[in-house]
């Protein structure tokens, strides 16, 4: 009887961490109610667990990484603004700051990031990128900038 009762426990543990980890991620609270379901989970290529909100459509995707001490918040207006350009935007918490996984072996890779987030956009359909950075995002997407081959259209530090 234990064993069925424990048992149980586990199985109803496992559905609802699996019922929770399919909704959208946990975002600050700068995204609005309507733009939350936007939320993306996606990892860097050395695996580190990223956050984003991914908002409009079309070919050119551009990645939006932030300064020091910041979050995704400090770009969403703009993003907001190309994606209503006909762009499909990601804003991203860089590793270690908002929602986004810390990576102590290589927190300053953020260079990895910018590739995660490349490789979300381009699930998306996305076939021509332009990578953002303010700060320490511009020192990333320069520094991600070789890796990402001939579909980058431009950096913008």
């Amino acid at each position: 009887m234990f064993r069925r009762a424990a048992l149980a426990a586990v199985l109803a543990a496992l559905v609802a961490a699996t019922a929770s980890a399919a909704g959208p991620p946990p975002v600050d609270d700068c995204v609005p109610a309507k733009e939350r379901a936007s939320a993306v989970r996606f990892r860097a290529p050395d695996g580190t667990r990223l956050v984003g909100v991914l908002l409009g459509r079309g070919r050119t995707g551009i990645a939006l990484g932030h300064e020091s001490n910041a979050n995704l918040c400090t770009w969403l207006p703009f993003a907001r603004v190309l994606a209503a350009n006909g762009y499909r935007v990601l804003a991203f918490d860089h590793r270690g700051h908002g929602e986004s996984e810390l990576y102590p072996k290589a927190f300053y890779r953020l260079d990895r990031d910018f590739l995660g987030a490349v490789g979300q956009l381009r699930a998306r359909g996305s076939t021509r990128f332009i990578l953002m950075g303010a700060s320490m995002g511009g020192t990333a997407a320069l520094t991600a900038s070789p890796q990402i081959g001939g579909s980058l259209q431009a950096v913008v530090d």
